[in-house]
């Protein structure tokens, strides 16, 4: 594997990581929207209410 396949990977791979994170944040938001607290939200996710809300508002991995 060449350096530029690597780096061509590490973008895809980055960008999937982005994406998954996005598509966390959105499905959290619609089952607040939905009326499941942030406590309820936590507990399913194996996190504590501060991390759901912090993992609401993540768009990207950084």
């Amino acid at each position: 594997m060449s350096l530029d396949d690597l780096a061509r990977a590490h973008a895809e791979l980055s960008q999937r990581v982005n994406s998954l994170y996005a598509d966390r944040a959105a499905l959290i938001l619609d089952a607040r929207a939905e009326g499941h607290t942030w406590q309820q939200i936590a507990d399913v996710l194996g996190m504590t209410p501060h991390g759901a809300i912090k993992a609401s508002k993540m768009t990207t991995a950084d």
